[in-house]
């Protein structure tokens, strides 16, 4: 659950959201007017241009996982990775096409040989192609805790 900017002024929104991961994996947002109650259909503030919704949780306790929600106008090539303070690269989260609309990309606070990650600062460094061919690069930190 979390409070939404709507794009109306004086208007309170608060999204409740469901993801479900495996095989058949889904995203389920519900928007509700927090002053009526009454839910709202699609989303009052889905940004006309590329968004990266900063960590849940956040900080990060061990056996938890960071998900950050993107968004993208059209279906673009990305690659996201963690990066640690010292810009060393620990975990790579993607490489691949994600599709036009909400992606949920995901870190179990682990690197990628599988050992768990010391408590500290991360960062999720989102690169993705637009339509001319150039690479756009998005960055959110996470912080990680025992």
């Amino acid at each position: 659950m979390g409070y939404v900017n709507p794009s109306a002024p004086n208007r309170l929104l608060w999204a409740f959201r469901y993801t479900s991961f495996g095989p058949h994996s889904a995203l389920l947002v519900i928007y509700v007017d927090a002053l009526t109650g009454v839910r709202v259909n699609g989303n009052p503030a889905t940004p006309s241009n590329f968004a990266l919704r900063p960590a849940y949780p956040n900080p990060l306790r061990r056996g938890q996982n960071a998900t950050w929600s993107f968004y993208a106008p059209t279906a673009v090539e990305a690659r996201v990775y963690v990066y640690n303070l010292l810009g060393q690269q620990v975990a790579q989260i993607l490489s691949g096409n994600l599709p036009a609309g909400e992606s949920v990309l995901q870190w179990n606070g682990r690197f990628a040989n599988g050992l768990p990650a010391a408590s500290g600062a991360y960062f999720l460094r989102l690169e993705f192609r637009v339509a001319n061919g150039a690479w756009q690069v998005m960055t959110q930190r996470v912080l990680l805790r025992k």
